[in-house]
């Protein structure tokens, strides 16, 4: 029976009412993940040659937008495994096709799943799934490309309950994927046989790469420069298509974002859901004199898109932050955000949380050195770049200034980021003190993070020794 005492047991009316609390509704998670998405192509970003973004740019103007946000790594597997666990490359050794991520460690999803959340998944790449042990905490884990709305939309039923985890990982700029897109409105067009030649010569020059690693072969057992060069030389002719193709992708991406928005919004599910939208890792278009990832960790292909939409309204809108940030810092914020007055566990993130630095003044330089990016190559070999690159470098940030620490020829890349944006001119000849203060910044935080973490147990053992004899694992 209804009655006066039945509207005073509601929090907030009555005598009882005026003092309880209303349990906050946690917010809804998505993880918009678009493989090899380079920031500096999106029109929010910068890119002023064609409109590629326009659904991603207007998220962004209901968000965050982090200008310096850096991947883990420059390709999948071990750069999602970072963000999936808030650890270095160094720390958790997956580093392979070889190697997968143990059931002891906790992921994203399983922390959310124990929370209560439903977990979903939709991923096209298969590095980000459960081969790779990327599956554990999803109540439902599906390889699926071309991700959209209606996707999304058949993998929930509509009497769920409860707040919900979404990551999804779409691949239209990776380069096979982009091959084969549609035409983009008002671009120029590109010939089904040049779309065709492109995509095989990067299928070659891909296997080039990769040539010891299928065999088993220790890598550099087989020099294939001179072929590697070819097909290199191909693709910076065929740049101009090649740039075409990459933003007709991204545009197509943009659009697939754009569907799942309508989605959330259709279903009433938008006003409750933070919205982050990343990518893996970039791509490189022959900026470096490279086509594809995992072959340095220039801007290209290490400075990803990193756009954060809260579920507060009128919160956030439109926020711009230069501070430097990395995507092993995803988990953590997630975290502060369904458990804000959760204690921190010392240790059980190596990133923190992004959300303080949407309150800070931007346009100010970090004071401290920040080191968001670790590339370990143990699959490809060219000999120019072993010979210029090595196989382990870490960048490191201050400001506007980027070191890279090539760490087994124990050198330094130094550039200014503000006046040179292409990393083209070296500085480190010029400002040596600098270069000798990110150098000992960077030996230190890698000795640290490999004795520390799985990497000297993972590393090859031609690696493992070279390390030992420069100091930097046991």
């Amino acid at each position: 029976m209804m009655g006066a005492g039945c509207a005073d047991q509601r929090p907030g009316v009555g005598e009882a009412g005026r003092n309880a609390t209303i349990e906050p509704v946690p917010p809804n998670i998505v993880v918009f993940l678009i493989d090899a998405l380079r920031a500096d192509r999106l029109n929010c970003y910068g890119y002023e040659d064609r409109v590629t973004s326009p659904r991603m740019d207007e998220l962004a103007s209901d968000a965050v937008l982090f200008e310096n946000a850096y991947s883990p790594a420059p390709w999948t597997l071990p750069s999602v495994v970072s963000i999936f666990t808030s650890s270095h490359l160094c720390e958790h050794g997956v580093l392979t096709d070889r190697e997968k991520l143990p059931r002891s460690v906790t992921t994203l999803a399983e922390y959310l799943h124990d929370r209560g959340y439903t977990t979903i998944g939709l991923y096209g790449n298969g590095y980000a799934g459960p081969d790779f042990g990327l599956d554990q905490g999803f109540d439902h884990y599906k390889f699926s490309r071309k991700n959209d709305g209606l996707k999304v939309s058949k993998m929930f039923d509509d009497a769920t309950e409860g707040p919900f985890f979404l990551y999804i990982h779409n691949m239209e700029p990776h380069g096979g994927e982009r091959y084969s897109g549609p035409p983009a409105k008002g671009y120029p067009e590109v010939t089904a046989e040049t779309r065709l030649e492109l995509r095989e010569r990067s299928d070659q020059y891909r296997k080039l790469t990769r040539r010891d690693f299928a065999r088993g072969l220790t890598i550099g057992s087989t020099d294939n420069t001179e072929q590697q060069i070819q097909e290199l030389d191909f693709m910076s002719e065929t740049y101009e298509e090649n740039s075409i193709l990459y933003d007709a992708a991204v545009q197509l991406a943009d659009s697939r974002v754009g569907s799942v928005i309508d989605w959330l919004q259709g279903t009433e599910r938008w006003e409750n859901t933070v919205f982050i939208l990343i990518s893996d890792h970039g791509e490189e278009l022959g900026d470096h004199g490279g086509w594809q990832h995992d072959q340095s960790v220039y801007e290209e292909l290490v400075r990803v898109p990193l756009i954060v939409r809260l579920p507060m309204k009128h919160q956030a809108e439109g926020e711009r932050v230069d501070s430097i940030v990395s995507l092993v810092d995803l988990f953590p914020t997630i975290a502060w955000l369904v458990e804000p007055d959760r204690p921190l566990i010392p240790g059980e993130f190596s990133g923190q949380s992004l959300l303080p630095h949407h309150h800070e003044e931007t346009g100010q330089p970090d004071s401290d050195f920040s080191i968001p990016t670790l590339r370990i190559n143990r699959k490809k070999y060219f000999r120019p770049w072993k010979e210029s690159r090595g196989d382990i470098n870490v960048v490191i940030r201050r400001g506007s200034q980027k070191g890279i620490l090539n760490i087994e020829l124990g050198d330094l890349e130094l550039y200014d980021l503000s006046s040179d944006p292409g990393e083209q001119l070296d500085l480190s000849a010029d400002m040596v003190e600098l270069s000798k203060e990110m150098v000992l910044a960077g030996e230190q935080w890698f000795q640290g993070c490999s004795e520390d973490g799985a990497v000297s147990s993972s590393l090859s053992d031609a690696t493992k020794e070279q390390l030992k004899a420069l100091g930097y694992v046991d």
